[in-house]
């Protein structure tokens, strides 16, 4: 008989997206997409064909879910194959454990579940796809816990479980120093001395297999903040490169050095600081970085044959779309890297990375584009679609002190707040300053070229004075809805005079700047202020 199967891992965003460091999100996304694999060739040597995700020499991103087409001659093979793949998946995250502690292993055991739904095929491939994925849905909602009576502690990433691995900044007898714990966890307690951990950090099981992850990976957010700076100049600081926040004088204090465990001569970095500055004169370093989050818009709508016309073709859509997301998703790891920044997940439509704010525009402008040509353009080609594939994006530009899950939380948000925009394809581009004042804008993918041309505009041609008068005239016209009912002539003869006011220079015309600004303008006035202030902030940030 032959099946359709569908299996998920389960919990993904709290596996992901509890981190402190680059280390530990870009740990746990390798640690994920290695056990989708594991499935995905176990299934494979079981006689199966992967429908999705499709395979493209270059990537090794697979998301936590796969669907295969199998055969089994009785329904006690179909329960072995589950057994067998569950067991193959999960051993791999077990077998990641080097350590000999029963807490480490009693987190990881616990950790993972896996889910999976089959349906009987007999050649309606829609009919079996539609049942095997409300059977998916039906079973996620069990959802199986173990209980822990636990005391103490908790992990200082999840805050979830107590902490299993432990680094004490006094390095003589620490388990005497340790009053928070009681005597059994004490035992079982992994004590560490090496820079993996923080002095007086302490991670759960679960953290802690992120943290050690093999796989290499930036370490933190100034990483990708100090990015433009070239790589010959960073790597000639002896000191400062080994830990890119010492490229910031706010860092270079006797308590950062101990928090952190840096062993440097204060001084002898604060001269080769000095020495770095001189270097960097042409460059401007900033201390922001962007966080790009976004995923394909209608999925499920487009999965499910809705938008075929044809759905008896819906098996070779599947595997079409399947390739085309695999093959972007070798094109979106090629559009962010080094310097540009880094990309931590790419699994098709869903992406996640990390961008030095001084290539913000061209990485989601080159996203966009290679979204639309690599899997929309082909598909519609061929199935005669007439509806357009797009994808909606959540961007936050945070400071590289910035708790890194709370930036995390932030893209989220404003990734479904792009989705929630009339006809999706759009951005939500946040800004989360150190002051704490956060600035925030939805607009249609169109519209980013527009934001970067204002920015080139306020760096060569305009003051930025004329964004805070026109914000401060305005913001006292709203109505209740934080609306602004005036004509759009009005509000555009405005920005002319108080464009007229902000140029540089006398031969500067207003009339591109003028036109530039009034396309951003809506009615709701705090996405069209919020846009140009965050033009604003991106051109004092960027060189």
């Amino acid at each position: 008989m032959k099946y359709l199967f569908l299996l998920t891992i389960t919990p993904v965003q709290d596996f992901i997206s509890h981190a402190r460091k680059l280390k530990d999100l870009y740990g746990g996304s390798h640690i994920l997409s290695e056990m989708s694999r594991v499935g995905i060739e176990y299934a494979q040597n079981k006689g199966a064909v992967v429908i999705f995700p499709k395979k493209v020499e270059g990537t090794n991103s697979y998301p936590n879910r796969f669907l295969i087409e199998i055969s089994f001659e009785s329904e006690e093979n179909l329960k072995a194959f589950t057994n067998g793949v569950s067991s193959e998946i999960l051993s791999y995250f077990r077998n990641l454990n080097r350590t000999k502690s029963l807490i480490v292993s009693e987190h990881i055991e616990n950790f993972f579940q896996i889910y999976w739904s089959a349906s009987e095929y007999n050649g309606d491939y829609e009919e079996a796809y539609n049942k095997v994925e409300k059977r998916l849905a039906g079973v996620k909602n069990s959802r199986f816990f173990t209980q822990f009576g636990e005391v103490g502690r908790k992990c200082s990433i999840c805050g979830d479980r107590n902490i299993a691995v432990y680094r004490d900044k006094h390095h003589k007898n620490p388990k005497k120093r340790m009053k928070f714990y009681i005597e059994k966890q004490r035992d079982n307690l992994l004590l560490i001395r090496d820079n993996l951990l923080q002095n007086g950090e302490g991670l759960c099981g679960v953290c802690y297999m992120k943290r050690i992850s093999k796989v290499k990976s930036f370490d933190s957010t100034a990483d990708i903040a100090i990015m433009n700076i070239p790589l010959e100049i960073r790597e000639k600081q002896n000191y400062l490169h080994n830990d890119s926040q010492l490229f910031y004088e706010e860092n270079l204090n006797q308590s950062y050095f101990d928090r952190n465990g840096v062993d440097y001569d204060l001084n002898t970095c604060l001269d080769e600081f000095k020495k770095f500055k001189k270097e960097i004169k042409e460059f401007k370093q900033t201390s922001y970085y962007a966080v790009v989050m976004f995923d394909g818009d209608d999925m499920g709508k487009w999965l499910s044959g809705q938008k075929l016309d044809d759905r008896s073709k819906l098996r070779e859509f599947h595997q079409d779309i399947s390739l085309n997301l695999a093959t972007f998703a070798k094109k979106a790891k090629e559009i962010l890297q080094e310097p540009k920044g880094m990309t931590v997940y790419a699994g098709g439509e869903d992406f996640l990375g990390f961008v030095n704010i001084n290539n913000l525009f061209e990485v989601i402008k080159g996203l966009n584009s290679e979204f639309r040509k690599l899997i929309g353009q082909p598909l519609k080609e061929q199935y005669n679609i007439t509806n357009n594939f797009t994808f909606s994006a959540g961007v936050v530009i945070a400071h590289y002190k910035t708790p890194l899950g709370t930036v995390l939380n932030e893209a989220r948000k404003s990734e479904k707040k792009a989705k929630k925009n009339s006809g999706k394809d759009s951005v939500c581009l946040t800004v989360l300053k150190r002051s704490g004042e956060i600035r925030e804008a939805i607009f249609k993918h169109k519209k980013v070229e527009i934001v970067e041309e204002i920015v080139i505009e306020l760096k060569e041609n305009f003051s930025d004075t004329f964004i805070s008068n026109l914000e401060r005239e305005f913001l006292i016209m709203l109505d209740e809805d934080g609306n602004l009912n005036l004509k759009k002539s009005l509000i555009t003869t405005e920005i002319e005079r108080l464009l007229k006011r902000s140029k540089m220079r006398d031969d500067v015309e207003v009339e591109k700047m003028r036109e530039l600004v009034s396309s951003l303008y809506t009615k709701e006035f705090r996405h069209f202020s919020d846009a140009l202030v965050i033009a604003k902030f991106i051109n004092k940030e960027i060189q």
